[in-house]
């Protein structure tokens, strides 16, 4: 008796799809398969237990994954399982986000540093707004720090992080600093002249600001220990034993620690007590 033995080749395949994508999308990775179809499929991490040639298999990985088509069976009958290692990897871009870090409040005159804190290493184009006016996009890593000069409370909000190359995957937010604006304290002195030696005199402090205040001040050049004032204006009794000149030198408003100089003065000059 004679029998016919039909040997048929073995199947073959591969996969393709390397990509880069954005969190939370998708990628396609193709099947490449030659021989008897249907073929049962063999993956790792898992994928559809059967395929055919050209089938687009879709992923939506969360971090960056290597898919491996480990084996392949066709529809020979018998069949046989035939190893045929093909990989394909889906690198996963996080998201980027950000905030601006730095003082709540500043005082008039003054820069204001904010600093950039994005959650990822590395360049990104990052968009932000003044007040809900949109600023140019800067180019810029975590830790940059961007100077300001508000003249008014200040709301600086970030709008958008996203890669400087590549697959930009961009991040829209809102999150916002707002920077205090403080004018700064002023003060004035007023009141010199002239008393007889043993005369009292008032001379008055006009204070600008929310208060209290701390005033520096000397007395004929010398430095004196700061005095607290509540209230304007502040009425500042004096008796000199000689002529003396009363300077203001630096008012700090306590509310805000804010501190511009001051320079203003007022001679008290003591006239002697003629003899009798």
């Amino acid at each position: 008796s004679c029998f016919t033995l039909t040997a048929t080749l073995p199947p073959s395949g591969s996969i393709s799809g390397n990509t880069t994508i954005c969190q939370g999308q998708s990628a396609d990775i193709l099947f490449d398969l030659e021989g008897s179809g249907p073929f049962s499929v063999s993956m790792t991490p898992s994928g559809p237990a059967v395929a055919t040639d050209n089938q687009v298999f879709t992923v939506t990985p969360a971090v960056t994954t290597t898919y491996v088509l480990n084996g392949i069976t066709d529809s020979n009958i018998p069949s046989c399982i035939y190893s045929v290692p093909s990989s394909v990897t889906i690198a996963v871009l996080p998201l980027v986000s950000g905030f601006f870090s730095g003082p709540s409040s500043v005082c008039e005159g003054e820069e204001v540093a904010l600093a950039l804190n994005l959650t990822q290493p590395g360049l990104f184009d990052v968009g932000y707004s003044i007040n809900g006016i949109p600023q140019p996009q800067v180019t810029a890593s975590t830790g940059t720090v961007l100077n300001f000069s508000p003249t008014v409370t200040t709301d600086f909000t970030l709008t958008s992080v996203q890669y400087a190359a590549g697959n930009t995957c961009p991040n829209l937010q809102s999150t916002t600093l707002t920077v205090v604006f403080n004018e700064d304290p002023d003060a004035s002195l007023t009141g010199g002249g002239e008393i007889c030696l043993g005369d009292n005199i008032d001379l008055t402090i006009s204070l600008l600001g929310t208060g209290p205040w701390s005033v520096n001040y000397t007395v004929g050049g010398i430095a004196q220990p700061p005095m607290l004032i509540a209230a304007t204006p502040f009425t500042w009794s004096l008796s000199p034993a000689v002529t003396t000149t009363y300077c203001l030198t630096g008012v700090t408003d306590l509310s805000n620690l804010c501190t511009p100089p001051v320079n203003v003065c007022q001679t008290v000059v003591v006239e002697p007590v003629p003899a009798v």
